[in-house]
């Protein structure tokens, strides 16, 4: 209900989603709702199952913070 411009979710998960196709259909109400959709896969691929157009792999939570700024920061300068 908010007035932004723009709505950014990022979705992360370290596994494989229970119902692929329920996660899908989220996704999709979610972009039906004018919401940009990211994925950040953490030490696991199946991210890319259910957003397979934007998203990122780390394999390292170390690595967490350095991509998640470097991922907003190249989607928001991109707008």
């Amino acid at each position: 209900q908010r007035r932004e411009d723009r709505k950014l979710l990022i979705v992360m998960s370290d596994g494989e989603a229970d119902d692929v196709m329920s996660a899908r259909d989220a996704v999709a109400v979610a972009r039906s709702r004018g919401i940009e959709v990211i994925g950040i896969g953490i030490c696991d691929h199946h991210i890319r199952d259910v957003i397979s157009e934007r998203y990122e792999i780390i394999q390292n939570l170390d690595e967490l913070q350095e991509r998640l700024i470097g991922l907003l920061q190249a989607e928001l300068l991109a707008a």
